[in-house]
């Protein structure tokens, strides 16, 4: 009933979830096993270089490519533009009032940058942009 990837991903809690369509599968798999997913807290772990282009696809191509500056061997741009947050600060926000629709606890944002002047710099634009709701 269920494959040996999502039991993983549920046990392990070392991979991605696509919002809606994996937490109902996640559901389903915790009723069977006998746990109440509302027991469950619901986290969620996302990486975001935030840029104030408003221009989507400039948003995106600047993103992708400090992520794939960053990125090891194990992983390519293209999982990075599949599975962390893209876009304009207008939809990065729009993607965080999906999280909280859809219920989820708490969302963990993960600046990529390895140097402390733009480490400093990007938690300036999550404060001015991102965070400012939910103080």
């Amino acid at each position: 009933m269920f494959p040996g990837f999502e039991r993983r991903r549920i046990d392990l809690a070392d991979a991605e979830i696509n919002l809606e369509e994996d937490w109902q599968r996640f559901s389903a798999y915790l009723d069977a096993q006998g746990t109440d997913p509302a027991s469950m807290d619901r986290v969620a772990l996302q990486y975001l270089h935030l840029v104030t282009d408003e221009d989507p696809e400039t948003a995106r191509q600047a993103q992708l490519g400090v992520y794939d500056n960053l990125l090891g061997v194990d992983r390519t741009v293209e999982h990075a533009a599949e599975n962390w947050l893209t876009g304009t600060i207008e939809e990065v926000q729009a993607t965080l009032a999906e999280y909280d629709r859809l219920g989820f606890d708490e969302v963990l944002l993960h600046p990529m940058s390895t140097q402390p002047a733009e480490l400093d710099r990007q938690l300036r634009l999550y404060r001015r942009h991102l965070l400012s709701e939910y103080q």
